[in-house]
């Protein structure tokens, strides 16, 4: 029983080093940003939320999960406000990651498209659920947006400045 208990002990442990090291290597890889992908996440308070912070801003978790095939979803989207803004490029531009040009528009190029969408998801779920979709959260999502060009590839596209979401499920109290 002891040589048992001390072999648990040796893989926990040996797990927990390898865990943590892999961790604290990809955050020098892949440094927390002010906006973006590696922009914190930070949930609700409550008693989920310090563990659901934890495991959304993982690095190690992030890079697992990059593997895993992407599920279709679905969503009965309502209630949609889709606003532009042209806004001085100038004061939007520090907040593109480097590789990424912002979309300049105007006669002199001193313009940007800032977006907003602003939508009611309707049981936003896998669409592998199908009725049973019905079931879960209805949550309103706003995401906030500019239109940029990766001048390497030549491909233009939508840098995320923030996603936001007023609730998310959460255990029953």
């Amino acid at each position: 029983m002891l040589v048992v208990l001390l072999t648990v002990l040796a893989l926990t442990v040996s797990v927990g080093s390898a865990v943590w090291a892999a961790e604290h290597s990809l955050r020098r890889t892949r440094q927390q940003t002010e906006f973006g992908r590696y922009a914190p996440w930070i949930h609700a308070s409550g008693r989920s939320a310090a563990p659901l912070n934890w495991a959304a801003n993982s690095r190690l978790l992030r890079a697992l999960c990059e593997s895993i095939p992407s599920v279709a979803f679905v969503s009965d989207v309502t209630d949609v406000v889709y606003v532009n803004y042209l806004v001085d490029a100038d004061r939007i531009a520090p907040l593109i990651p480097p590789g990424l040009d912002l979309q300049r528009i105007g006669e002199s190029g001193d313009r940007a498209m800032l977006t907003f969408l602003t939508y009611h998801h309707g049981h936003l779920g896998p669409a592998l659920l199908g009725r049973w979709r019905r079931l879960l959260p209805s949550p309103l999502q706003s995401n906030w947006r500019v239109y940029v060009h990766h001048s390497r590839t030549n491909v233009s596209g939508v840098y995320f400045l923030s996603t936001v979401i007023d609730r998310t499920p959460s255990p029953p109290a």
